[in-house]
């Protein structure tokens, strides 16, 4: 049962573009100052730690994942796809 009370923001919002852009310091910033939310998710319901592991920033994903977020809730199929298809297409 998930009882986290997710809070949902664009998916351009700038918390997300960190995480995308590997720029973790910045997300780390961000969610120290109060800038962004542990508990965001965009609109398609990704987590941060969601697009963190799309983005294969694995070490960023860990660290997430220490600070409180599970990886219960991601596709791994499409995760997993994501990973193996750029390597496919090279």
């Amino acid at each position: 049962m998930n009882l986290i009370n997710w809070k949902t923001r664009s998916s351009n919002a700038k918390i997300f573009k960190y995480i995308e852009n590997d720029q973790t310091d910045l997300v780390f910033r961000a969610i120290n100052d109060g800038e962004a939310l542990i508990h965001a998710r965009d609109e398609k319901g990704s987590t941060l730690i969601e697009v963190a592991v799309w983005a294969q920033n694995l070490d960023l994903g860990r660290s997430l994942s220490r600070m409180g977020l599970t990886m219960a809730n991601i596709d791994s199929a499409a995760i997993a796809a994501s990973i193996v298809m750029p390597m496919l297409l090279s």
